[in-house]
């Protein structure tokens, strides 16, 4: 007997619930605007391109990587990497024995006296970069 009780008791609060709620109106979501952004465009990943500067992209060990991949330069410049990461990075270029500080914000410079293929990498995660100078 007392679990018949207990069975109404329930059953008449879940329909007091079912009909309190019904008595609230629905409300459409609140509208939301578009608010224009600019970008900058940025040479895709694994492509090359001109200039003198380069920097670490990406935020996990997946995609982080140099960007541009491959630089050209002119016999004489100075390129200049510079980056602020979630993670400590270097730039090193192991064949010519030079290298930046490891660390997760950085800026390192190094001049480039003579034409070739110069590769350097990141030795942390091992991503890779190349400088072509002609």
């Amino acid at each position: 007997m007392l679990g018949a009780a207990v069975g109404v008791s329930l059953l008449g609060a879940l329909l007091a619930v079912s009909q309190s709620s019904a008595q609230y109106p629905t409300y459409p979501p609140y509208p939301t605007t578009t608010t224009p952004t600019t970008t900058t465009p940025t040479t895709p990943s694994g492509t090359s391109t001109s200039g003198n500067s380069a920097t670490i992209g990406g935020t996990t060990d997946a995609t982080y990587h140099f960007q541009p991949h491959t630089l050209r330069i002119k016999k004489g410049t100075t390129v200049t990497w510079s980056w602020s990461s979630n993670a400590p990075h270097n730039v090193t270029f192991k064949k010519l024995g030079k290298h930046s500080k490891t660390r997760a914000s950085q800026t390192f410079k190094l001049r480039f006296k003579h034409a070739g293929t110069f590769r350097y990498q990141c030795t942390v995660h091992g991503f890779r970069g190349k400088i072509v100078v002609h």
